[in-house]
């Protein structure tokens, strides 16, 4: 070919890198860019997360020893630690899945587990916050409410961009037939 001719555009498409999802391809232009974006943001959220247990449960704080109301057969400094080790094994499998659908799953158990944790303080009517996040944020001069509010907002950010997540595989799944279908 010389420099002269013109060789055709390549499509968008084309030019997208495809995120496997069984035998159809989530492409950027159908939100996988999104999933993605939101599943990179995830792991830096839990990592964070998972180091502000991990620092809180090295400490010398009284309250590490107590047991804690929900999960009585644990104090919190081991429930900060396993929790911490949950966080760290969803983010090793968020990183080292390569389907889309196995990690969002994987982070809904994770979600799912928090969220029923939490519901149990509440209906258990246990005064105070979900020391979520550890120690760390009274450390950093946080109020106890000010650390709630924002556990929940991750825990929220997390749940519902699994859940839209999911909308948008089955979806895509729905919309574009396996070649067995045809």
């Amino acid at each position: 070919m010389s420099l002269l001719e013109a060789k055709p555009l390549p499509k968008i498409s084309d030019r997208l890198d495809p995120i496997q999802k069984g035998a159809t391809a989530v492409t950027a232009l159908d939100g996988g860019w999104a999933l993605q974006l939101f599943l990179r943001i995830s792991v830096c959220l839990l990592l964070a997360t998972a180091a502000g247990k991990f620092g809180s449960a090295t400490g010398n704080s009284r309250i590490l020893d107590e047991k804690d109301p929900i999960l009585w057969f644990l104090s919190n400094r081991n429930l900060l630690l396993v929790t911490g080790i949950a966080e760290l094994l969803v983010v090793f499998s968020l990183l080292s899945l390569q389907s889309i659908s196995a990690r969002l799953s994987v982070l809904l158990m994770l979600c799912l587990a928090f969220i029923g944790y939490r519901l149990s303080l509440y209906l258990g009517g246990f005064p105070g916050s979900c020391k979520c996040l550890g120690m760390i944020t009274a450390a950093i001069g946080l109020s106890d409410e000010t650390s709630n509010r924002i556990s929940l907002g991750i825990l929220a950010f997390l749940s519902l961009g699994t859940g839209f997540g999911m909308i948008a595989l089955r979806k895509n799944a729905s919309s574009h037939p396996k070649a067995g279908d045809l």
